[in-house]
């Protein structure tokens, strides 16, 4: 009987190895180097051909985010954004154009629209409105396209990247984990790390050591997360637990005396991870929010929570860590706490409000469109109409 004969495909890349490499690079970059070394290694790729779509429109969105980064930085007053949304706007079309036209390959049906293949392919229709609106009309609003270009990476990440096997030569070299082993191993090693911060505190150790341990538990984590599909939720959820972002506490003299030390022993580690992963914070945002919520009333453990987001959104340094990311990450967590929140009236009309006080005094462009859907969400209390000067009242 005759053997089946063997196909081969040919890839850019030498080993399966070597992609996976590069997902991490792309995806959780150690340092802006090894992000910049692998653009590199991919426009490598680009001209030996055979690149998959996929790889090939992360590297032309990482290129723009990349741009926008070195050529605008934060604050910046140049006020001409044009190249910049040209520039995100390519990225964008390309990506759309290119899953679109594979998907009417794939289907066998040359005449589909464009939305048509999207739904098909579960992409937003959002990605391909931006599209027809960059073609035809005026380039979109930078804001728009900053969050376009992050959702488009979001999915990319879950059509493409998460599903590849961690294969070599033939042979498994990482099994798929469950959600509890993942949650397990996350728990493990935070307790670890909160006693040796703890020490170190006690100790007086130097600033090198203490970066040290921050650098070998953040690698840790991320590949514990990077090993499926919910593992930052998972993570973020770990974090937000009493004992561990919350200080141990009873009273709210108690959580006041001990807030301080929760931000000593953990702010480094979360300013490692928000700058390495960026998978990390949307959903470490959205459950410090949720779980801020509580069950209805905001107790001290809750109050523990809110004290975080608002340093997050609020002071100096995680300003300067979040960069041009803050006025979207703030924006996606107040979506979380408006609209994952169903039933937890009181406590999350509070933390609403609270982070309304902050768009505010930062300006937010889409302050009014918040303020509304605040409003409309908890029109039936008597104080919703007060934006400012917020009191938590605690069980």
């Amino acid at each position: 009987m005759a053997q089946p004969q063997q196909q081969f495909i040919v890839t850019p890349w030498r080993t399966h190895s070597e992609l996976l490499q590069i997902r991490h690079d792309l995806y959780t970059p150690s340092t802006p180097s090894s992000l910049s070394s692998a653009l590199l290694t991919v426009r490598a790729w680009k001209l030996r051909g055979s690149l998959p779509h996929a790889v090939e429109s992360t590297y032309l969105l990482l290129r723009a985010q990349q741009f926008h980064t070195n050529t605008y930085p934060a604050n910046s007053s140049n006020e001409d954004d044009f190249p910049l949304r040209a520039t995100y706007s390519a990225a964008l079309t390309r990506f759309v154009t290119g899953y679109a036209d594979l998907g009417r390959h794939r289907a066998g049906q040359p005449g589909r629209s464009m939305l048509e293949v999207a739904r098909g392919i579960a992409l937003p229709p959002r990605f391909v409105e931006m599209r027809h609106e960059a073609a035809h009309e005026d380039l979109p609003s930078l804001p728009r396209l900053e969050v376009l270009a992050r959702e488009a990476l979001e999915w990319l990440w879950g059509a493409y990247w998460a599903s590849l096997e961690e294969r070599g030569q033939g042979k498994v070299l990482r099994r798929r984990k469950a959600d509890g082993e993942v949650r397990e191993e996350c728990r493990a090693r935070l307790r670890v790390f909160r006693k040796a911060r703890v020490k170190a505190l006690q100790a007086g150790t130097t600033e090198e050591e203490n970066l040290s341990l921050v650098d070998t538990t953040v690698e840790e984590l991320t590949g514990f997360a990077d090993a499926i599909k919910q593992g930052y939720s998972i993570l973020a959820k770990c974090l937000c637990t009493p004992s561990m972002l919350i200080p141990t506490a009873t009273t709210q003299s108690e959580l006041d005396s001990r807030i301080d030390t929760a931000f000593a022993i953990w702010e480094q580690l979360l300013w490692t991870l928000a700058t390495k992963s960026r998978r990390f914070m949307k959903p470490f945002l959205a459950t410090l929010a949720h779980v801020a919520a509580g069950e209805g009333v905001l107790k001290v453990e809750h109050r523990g929570l809110v004290k975080w987001l608002e340093r997050i959104f609020d002071s100096p340094g995680w300003c300067k860590v979040l960069g041009p990311r803050r006025q979207f990450l703030l924006a996606h967590t107040m979506k979380a706490c408006l609209l994952g929140t169903e039933g937890l009236v009181e406590s999350s009309e509070a933390v609403c409000k609270m982070l309304l006080d902050i768009m505010r005094t930062s300006a937010t462009p889409d302050f009014q469109m918040w303020t509304d859907m605040y409003m409309a969400r908890f029109e039936h209390l008597p104080d919703s109409s007060t934006l400012v000067g917020t009191t938590m009242e605690l069980e």
